[in-house]
């Protein structure tokens, strides 16, 4: 596999984003193995952020692929799509940030078109962004033009709007399956003959702007084009806007149905009418042209017409770095013959695809019959050798995971299913060895979770970390004292920890679960139940910034100085707890002398979502205190 494996560097031509979406829905698509060097490095801060790495994750949980080395601000990372779609028919997907959302739809539109079934998926982050077209972009100039061109049309429901720096915006992708991409002819752009302003406000932005925005637009637009165009205004308010935010789309729209599209971002520094004046000059600029196409649009035809069957013709203007980084992979990666011609008012690109089919709709019946076939070998080999293989490893029950792991190696080639019904040590070697060895026909074949539970043995939580690692996932992780309970989904794969569990934790537990800290074992949610303040204490501060934890819930323990001392000070110096959104402390017997504490902590520093204190033991004059730290940041406390 190491031949095959394409280099490319993320630093040629627009050295942004747009080279690893396009490299990962080709290579994903193509069944290419790749790797990435000098990620963003045309940037001033390189490196993988928020969203890059979201749409890294979209595209390699759709094909069930496997990264390798793809974390925030790394700059090198490898992809080794293994050539199946995910049978799941619906996602959600949570940026984090205000990253544009139109550009991680971008990356994933391509590999949900090409799927086996109809999907959903659901994206959250930030519709309206700098530097990226809006989300109603997609809406009323992308969507419309691909349905167009192709016939399809994706249905794009904007369910929250999601302005820079909150974000939160939530926007709904569905779509069906589509066989092949047909060629297509787009050189005829006709006449202007509708303007359509959408001027939109969200938060507490007063509807006002908004209004403003258009009116100045339509002021602006008016005495430069014929008399016989038509205007439309549409103002959108949307209150449920997680901050204050404003944008603009004007949409041009010609007699033999091309659309332009040109957007602006509202900012505090700029007025309604300039923020309108930005937009009326980005359509007019394309209008100028002979184009059937506006300069947003460009780059984002290009892979659909690169796996598309014949030859396609796009009339555009004058060639984007964008356009040019768009030729270049499709030509590189997919294998398309690209020409350029350049025209007094524009360019003329010529694009020879290379007739890409949806695997998944052509053979279904052929799959069926080798699944069959599969299954009886199985029972075959079932029959004839699962005593020998259970005794063989129960041999090597009290040996480290390291030697197991490496003569299980030596065993590729035997079927996995025959290991479903060993004990819990072994259970967790198989799901290790399954993540790197043919894990796309193993997760497809077995549909069933393994259910682990009992008494902690010695380096249980390391193996639990370590499986992990190597790419199982964890529903809920429950630890009752001295015992383990804990499910194990074999079908998600690169795919983080959800929930760990803690109840009646005492010293030597807290000491397991350091050790697995240690090892790498990675949760969004953390729940302490009944745990002694000492276990709380040792477990808080062996917390690490490797551990991205959203939830921290310490609700119903008795906690004393000393561990919110600890909690509050990692929440201020955020080197273990950056990511918390949601801290529980009900009923933790907080006093007015804590309340000073966390007040002198935090006060200017939090910018979390939810503190909830409910239940302490908390004059007004505690809750003066923790109101006056909170009052510039807080985004909700709860008493």
């Amino acid at each position: 596999m190491a031949s095959n494996l394409l280099l490319v560097d993320g630093a040629k031509l627009e050295g942004g984003g747009q080279v690893i979406r396009s490299a990962m829905a080709y290579c994903s698509l193509l069944k290419i193995p790749l790797k990435v060097i000098n990620v963003r490095g045309g940037r001033s801060k390189p490196g993988l952020k928020a969203q890059h790495l979201l749409c890294l994750k979209i595209v390699a949980e759709l094909y069930m692929g496997r990264l390798v080395g793809a974390t925030k601000n790394s700059q090198t990372f490898h992809y080794h799509p293994f050539g199946k779609h995910s049978s799941q028919n619906s996602y959600n997907f949570d940026c984090g940030t205000a990253g544009a959302i139109s550009l991680m739809v971008q990356c994933a539109l391509p590999c949900q078109l090409f799927s086996p079934i109809p999907m959903c998926i659901s994206f959250c982050g930030g519709t309206d962004a700098h530097f990226a077209p809006t989300v109603d972009y997609l809406r009323y100039v992308l969507n419309p033009t691909l349905k167009k061109l192709f016939g399809f049309e994706a249905q794009i429901n904007l369910l929250r709007r999601g302005f820079f720096p909150r974000g939160g915006g939530k926007v709904e992708v569905k779509s069906n399956p589509i066989p092949q991409l047909c060629s297509f002819d787009l050189t005829d752009y006709g006449n202007v003959t509708k303007v359509v302003i959408r001027s939109i406000v969200g938060g507490n932005c007063p509807k006002s702007m908004a209004v403003q925005m258009a009116n100045a637009a339509e002021a602006m637009l008016s005495p430069a084009m014929d008399a016989g165009i038509t205007f439309e205004k549409v103002i959108e308010v949307d209150p449920q806007a997680l901050c204050p935010g404003s944008s603009m789309l004007i949409v041009a729209e010609t007699d033999t149905g091309c659309l332009y599209g040109s957007t602006a971002i509202g900012d505090r520094k700029l007025r309604p009418p300039q923020v309108a004046k930005k937009a009326c000059e980005g359509l007019m600029n394309d209008l100028q042209y002979d184009t059937c196409v506006d300069e947003r649009m460009q780059d984002q035809l290009i892979i659909f017409a690169a796996l598309a069957a014949g030859r396609s013709l796009i009339a555009t203007g004058p060639m984007t770095l964008h356009t040019e980084t768009a030729i270049h992979y499709a030509q590189k990666i997919a294998g398309a013959k690209v020409s350029v011609e350049k025209k007094p008012k524009g360019c003329l690109i010529e694009i020879s695809g290379i007739g890409y089919k949806n695997r998944y709709l052509d053979r279904s019946w052929n799959h069926n019959i080798s699944r069959r076939r599969r299954r009886r070998r199985r029972q075959k080999f079932k029959k004839k050798y699962k005593m020998d293989i259970q005794r063989w490893l129960l041999n090597f029950r009290e040996k480290s995971w390291q030697i197991i792991r490496e003569t299980l190696t030596e065993l590729a080639e035997l079927d996995k299913s025959v290991c479903f019904n060993l004990q819990r040590t072994e259970i967790f070697m198989i799901a290790e060895f399954g993540a790197g060895c043919s894990i796309s026909e193993w997760a497809e074949d077995h549909t069933r979770s393994g259910i682990v539970e009992g008494p902690i043995f010695p380096g249980d939580m390391t193996l639990i970390a370590e499986v992990q690692k190597a790419g199982a996932w964890f529903e809920t992780l429950i630890l009752r004292g001295n015992t383990i309970d804990i499910k194990f989904n074999f079908l998600c794969w690169n795919k983080p920890a959800d929930k760990l569990l803690l109840k009646k934790i005492e010293m030597r537990d807290a000491e397991l679960v350091v050790e697995a800290l240690k090892s790498g074992l990675d949760f969004e949610q953390l729940t302490f139940e009944q745990c002694c303040s000492e276990g709380i204490f040792i477990i808080l501060e062996a917390l690490t910034e490797e551990v991205k934890l959203c939830s921290l819930d310490l609700s119903g323990n008795n906690l004393d100085t000393k561990v919110l001392s600890l909690l509050f000070n990692k929440v201020k110096f955020g080197n273990s707890l950056q990511y918390l959104s949601s801290l529980y402390l009900q009923n933790c017997g907080i006093t007015d002398e804590d309340a000073e504490v966390i007040a002198e902590v935090v006060a200017g520093v939090w910018v979390r979502t939810t503190l909830d204190l409910y239940g302490n033991e908390l004059t007004m004059e505690g809750r003066g205190k923790l109101d006056r730290a909170f009052k510039q940041y807080a985004r909700q406390m709860l008493y």
